[in-house]
C-alpha cells in the first residue's frame, strides 16, 4: 500500500503506538496512513510524527469505508474442523507487517 495523506473529518479515538494509551484526535488532524490491516489503520500524525492506530469502525473519520466484519465460525453448524480453524487464523495479522499469520 502506498502511503496516503488524510485529514480527520470528525473527532476520533485512537491508540498511541507503542504506549497503548487512548487519545482523542480532533477533527482536522492531518496524518498519513502507513498501514491498513483488516481491522485497523496505522497513521503517522503530521505535526508530532507520532504513530496511532484507529479501529476499522472509525474508518469514516479518515474518509475510508469500514470493512465488513470477518465471518465468525459457528459451532452450531457442526463440529469445528481444521479448515475453520485455518480460516479464522487468516484473520489474525502481525502488527508490524500487513500479512496474516498463516501466510507468514
Amino acid at each position: 500500500m502506498s502511503h496516503e495523506d488524510v485529514e480527520f473529518r470528525r473527532e476520533c479515538a485512537a491508540i498511541r503506538i507503542p504506549q497503548g494509551i487512548t487519545v482523542l484526535l480532533p477533527k482536522g488532524t492531518h496524518a498519513r496512513i502507513t498501514q491498513s490491516l483488516g481491522d485497523s489503520y496505522t497513521l503517522q500524525l503530521t505535526l508530532s510524527g507520532g504513530l496511532v492506530r484507529i479501529a476499522d469502525k472509525d474508518a469514516d473519520a479518515i474518509g475510508k469505508t469500514p470493512n465488513s466484519a470477518a465471518p465468525v465460525a459457528s459451532t452450531s453448524d457442526g463440529p469445528i474442523t481444521e479448515e475453520l480453524v485455518w480460516d479464522q487464523l487468516r484473520q489474525v495479522f502481525d502488527p508490524e507487517i500487513p500479512i496474516n499469520v498463516v501466510d507468514l
